[in-house]
């Protein structure tokens, strides 16, 4: 088991990196983003490697882009 920094036990087997893809077409900013961008904040680290597919140029996409968060821009 490992833990990430907010104290969470995590399931991953140790020195393996969890991959994990999100799609979000909208690319907009409401609950359901900030939610995704929270859950993704929470696991960031080591264990975890984050990609996101989005639009580019709106809300969500800039907010990934601030915090150093990998995208995939879709048009």
């Amino acid at each position: 088991m490992s833990f990430n920094g907010n104290g969470m036990t995590v399931p991953t087997p140790e020195g393996r990196v969890l991959r994990i893809a999100a799609i979000e077409p909208s690319g907009r900013l409401y609950g359901s983003e900030y939610c995704l961008f929270d859950v993704i904040q929470g696991t960031r680290g080591p264990h975890f490697d984050w990609s996101v597919i989005t639009t580019e140029g709106l809300g969500f996409s800039r907010l990934l882009e601030e915090n150093s968060i990998p995208r995939v821009l879709a048009l």
